[in-house]
């Protein structure tokens, strides 16, 4: 009996471990500047702060229009707010979309313009201590940028 209980919890424990995978179906995804030819990203193995860009279109992609723009969140850990700090050589419009691990936009700010060189502040005081996705996208180049942000 107790072996049976013994192999149990093993079990158990191990399912748990493993962990909840977030996928993600997209065509071209590009992790620090590399593209990749993808039908299934895994969001889960992704490292905390590392950006991503997906393009959403398939005519456009971030090397071919020669706008290409970048996105530095910091600090990430954050307690109070988040700096999102741009990297874009012309006036941009974005929308910046906070995910939390159940799916639910928490936070959606629409048709931001960004100049080149502007960092943003974020005030996410109302957040609960977790995990969250932060999404980023680009109106006028179709491109999406996705990182991981922790609340402490």
């Amino acid at each position: 009996m107790k072996s049976i209980a013994v192999l149990f919890l093993l079990m158990f424990c191990c399912a748990i471990s493993r962990g909840q995978d977030i996928r993600l179906n997209a065509k071209s995804v590009s992790p620090s500047g590399i593209n990749l030819e993808s039908e299934d990203v895994n969001l889960s193995k992704w490292r905390l702060g590392k950006v991503y860009t997906i393009v959403l279109s398939k005519d456009i992609s971030p090397s071919e229009n020669g706008s290409e723009w970048d996105v530095k969140p910091y600090p990430n850990p954050f307690s109070k707010s988040l700096n999102l700090e741009f990297n874009t050589k012309t006036l941009m419009e974005v929308e910046i979309q906070i995910i939390d691990a159940e799916g639910r936009k928490v936070y959606d700010a629409e048709n931001r313009k960004v100049l080149p060189g502007q960092t943003i502040n974020l005030d996410l005081t109302n957040l609960a201590p977790s995990l969250y996705l932060l999404s980023i996208i680009s109106k006028d180049q179709s491109t999406r940028k996705i990182c991981k942000i922790q609340k402490q």
